[in-house]
């Protein structure tokens, strides 16, 4: 693809009380091997308005990227998801967590893989971080949610 003709992406970030966890999610985001004016990031509240997380989002305002924060009642992720989705410009549209970290050439191999497939479903393999990796490994239910996510990336 040549540069001026990647097709634009809308990041839409649920999140929910996790300014931490959004900070870096962020610093990430914004930092993708991409054109700033090809794609966006939105993030949905669904805590109302949370004054932490809106304070992230302003932070990370006027880096090249457009980044808009939308808040709503308490509805949950999917239907935060939904009203991300309702406001992306994007020609693909991309949901993540407020605890991904995208690799820096994500957005680039995403819009590779479409070119070559069409619209498909595209999903990727990911990692916990240090800290997670050792909370997880505290309890029978971390270990068991890691032991899963080998299975998963071993079929």
């Amino acid at each position: 693809m040549a540069v001026g003709t990647d097709p634009t992406l809308s990041i839409v970030v649920p999140t929910f009380r996790r300014p931490d966890a959004l900070e870096a999610t962020l610093r990430a985001m914004l930092g993708l091997d991409y054109q700033p004016d090809r794609y966006q990031v939105i993030v949905v509240d669904d805590d109302g308005a949370d004054d932490a997380t809106a304070a992230v989002v302003q932070r990370f305002r006027g880096q090249g990227v457009e980044l808009s924060l939308e808040a709503q009642p308490r509805r949950g992720a999917a239907r935060a998801r939904n009203r991300g989705a309702r406001l992306a410009g994007g020609e693909i549209l991309l949901f993540c967590d407020d605890d991904m970290i995208l690799e820096p050439s994500y957005l680039r191999r995403l819009a590779s893989a479409t070119e070559r497939h069409g619209d498909a479903v595209i999903s990727g393999a990911w990692r916990f971080s240090p800290p997670v990796l050792d909370a997880l490994r505290r309890s029978p239910f971390g270990r068991y949610r890691i032991a899963l996510e080998r299975r998963f990336q071993e079929d």
